[in-house]
């Protein structure tokens, strides 16, 4: 069976695939959707590091399943793949793979949409429509998140700049100037 369902993550289309009875995703397309500057190397760069197995987490289509692919979808629906010669596709295993490397904010809440709404569905309808209720908690997760990470970096900024002013308030008392002014306050506490 081949099938397909095109869905809206954060107002960002991403397909989903169904071929030969296996669930399946374009790797480019995710890699869009997290937000990568070169979704190509960000693909490449977790294949590899993560030891993907082909056939199991990924794979690489062409020739006629290529062809399939590109008469389920509609070349116009996708410009880039009137050109393609060759796709990276994402099994389940290699989405979740993918999107647990990626350690962008927005992968959190892609990772929580796929679980909780997309897969659940498709394994128990065979498709997957859109819920509107979820997908604005899914933004306000996203949101949660964002703002966490945020907030993070802000505490981690200011706590090393606290330290900063520690680190140069014990260099300027322990200087030389101050010497005497420590051997006098030692003898104050020593009585």
């Amino acid at each position: 069976m081949n099938d397909l369902f095109i869905k809206k993550f954060n107002d960002e289309e991403i397909i989903t695939l169904i071929l030969d009875n296996r669930i399946c995703w374009i790797a480019k397309d995710v890699a869009k959707i997290l937000n990568y500057d070169d979704p190509s190397k960000a693909i490449n760069q977790c294949i590899k590091a993560e030891k993907f197995e082909y056939g199991i987490e990924y794979e690489v289509l062409a020739g006629d399943k290529l062809k399939e692919v590109k008469r389920l979808i509609g070349v116009t629906h996708i410009s880039y793949l009137k050109q393609t010669p060759k796709l990276v596709i994402f099994y389940e295993e290699g989405l979740y793979g993918f999107i647990n490397y990626s350690k962008l904010p927005i992968g959190i809440s892609f990772r929580k949409w796929l679980r909780r709404e997309v897969l659940p569905e498709l394994r128990t309808k065979g498709t997957y429509s859109i819920n509107k209720e979820s997908y604005k908690d899914n933004l306000k997760d996203e949101n949660e998140n964002l703002s966490l990470y945020i907030q993070d970096k802000l505490n981690k900024e200011r706590n090393l700049s606290l330290l900063l002013e520690v680190l140069n308030l014990i260099d300027r008392i322990t200087s030389k100037e101050n010497e005497d002014k420590l051997r006098y306050l030692k003898d104050i506490l020593n009585g």
